[in-house]
């Protein structure tokens, strides 16, 4: 039901009205005037500072405002409901949003990237979308965001510096530059969201999928700022101190072409050796925690080792295999052992959980499980059949030699002189073990 609007006049409408925007609520507040057939005065407010005095007179933080006399109704939803009709609804649509963020999210999954790598596909795709129209992207922005009001080029620049910490998370190239830069932006964009739309409480669209979007401004838009920020953070925090943070799975302590599973070794016990890749390994620089990272390694590269053995024990019945795989569980849980000790003693505060160098991000981030167990070299020997020894001498020689170019790296990197000593049992005992079993597989098995 309508009311009579017989008895309104003197009506006065201000709307913001640019050559650059011309606002659509003003637009539908001129619409529902007209249709209701109420006389009004239809004042323009032509340029940013008409607008920011009419708003600092009337005490209101947005527009259209709507006066009958000296009453003053408020926006288009107020004078819908003082003329009692249903107001229209914002053409919004989180469409754009979410088939981005699902774009990225697949490629993400595709390409293993994990979080780190969704943020810089998804901030590259972002940024993209602004550029596409930096003039209409510029003005969208400036309706909320706190810096672009005070100075114009930083939202001109907002769309390039998005796309350069897009490229930082994903390429790993200055980790602290990248980490500051999402900080500041992460911060600035999530306060600028929150003032607008929850303390002046403006209906705008969002400008992170470009000016021509139909996103609402929301919790969506602080979520994504908000998100960058601790990404930013985070990432700071872990380049200055060196502080594992874990958003995206490690690339390096070893690589995934070092790592084994049933199928490496076939039916006849023979390895597939070109997928052994161990001159890409990469425990990381001579830095404070190298020695960390390498205890780290080698743990569960001796665990894997004890683990074979063990099933040396259960299903081989050759007496010198048999002495071998005795000789390694001693010899390897011992060193197991020493190194835990060490651990504890030199790096008191180091966190439980495994640590591993990050080649691309040049840092330091925490195992995944899947690193652990990539590090074990993890592999199904199979049950006591004929071939069980050749599968496991073509299982341990890879296995010893992986741990030998580690000990190498070691030896040039590490300045305790108990891990020097570490390095020089592990090149001495298994460079000869590595030659023994080369032995028994050519006299054994011809090969």
């Amino acid at each position: 039901m309508t009311i009579s609007t017989e008895k309104i006049t003197n009506v006065k409408l201000y709307r913001m009205s640019t050559p650059e925007h011309d606002c659509p609520w003003g637009r539908r507040a001129v619409n529902l005037l007209t249709e209701q057939g109420i006389p009004f005065e239809d004042i323009k407010l032509r340029s940013p500072e008409e607008i920011a005095t009419f708003k600092a007179k009337y005490g209101v933080t947005t527009t259209p405002q709507i006066f009958f006399g000296a009453e003053r109704i408020g926006g288009y939803t107020e004078l819908a409901e003082h003329l009692k009709v249903k107001a229209e609804k914002a053409e919004y649509s989180y469409t754009p949003v979410i088939a981005l963020f699902s774009t990225a999210g697949l490629m993400t999954l595709a390409t293993s990237l994990g979080m780190t790598g969704f943020m810089g596909i998804s901030l590259s795709m972002l940024a993209s979308l602004k550029l596409m129209d930096l003039k209409s992207f510029t003005e969208s922005f400036e309706k909320y965001d706190l810096i672009t009001k005070r100075f114009k080029l930083y939202g001109k620049a907002y769309p390039f510096a998005e796309l350069a910490i897009a490229l930082g998370f994903l390429s790993g190239i200055t980790p602290l530059v990248t980490g500051v830069g999402a900080l500041v932006a992460g911060v600035s964009g999530a306060v600028s969201v929150f003032k607008a739309v929850y303390i002046d409480k403006m209906a705008l669209n969002c400008a992170c999928v470009g000016g021509n979007s139909k996103a609402p401004l929301g919790v969506v838009s602080f979520a994504e700022n908000a998100i960058m920020a601790g990404m930013g953070a985070m990432l700071t925090f872990s380049s200055l101190t060196g502080t594992a943070v874990e958003f995206r799975k490690p690339l390096a302590v070893l690589p995934a072409s070092v790592s084994m599973n049933h199928d490496s070794i076939d039916r006849q016990g023979t390895l597939n050796h070109g997928s052994m890749d161990h001159s890409s390994m990469d425990l990381g620089p001579a830095d404070k925690d190298y020695d960390l990272r390498f205890i780290d390694a080698m743990i569960p590269h001796h665990e894997g080792a004890v683990i074979m053995a063990k099933s040396v024990l259960e299903r081989s019945q050759r007496s010198e295999l048999r002495q071998l795989a005795t000789e390694i569980i001693n010899a390897q849980n011992q060193e197991i052992d020493q190194m835990r000790q060490w651990r504890k003693a030199w790096y008191p505060k180091a966190s439980d959980t495994p640590m591993a160098w990050h080649s691309q991000m040049k840092h330091m981030m925490a195992m995944s499980p899947e690193q652990i167990s990539t590090m074990r070299m993890d592999v199904d020997l199979g049950a006591a059949d004929a071939e069980f020894d050749l599968r496991f001498l073509n299982a341990m020689i890879p296995h010893h030699e992986a741990a030998v170019i580690m000990a190498r790296d070691l030896r040039q990197k590490s300045k305790r002189p108990e891990m020097q000593l570490l390095a020089q049992n592990v090149l001495t005992s298994q460079q000869a073990e590595i030659e023994q079993m080369r032995k028994w597989r050519r006299t054994w098995y011809g090969r």
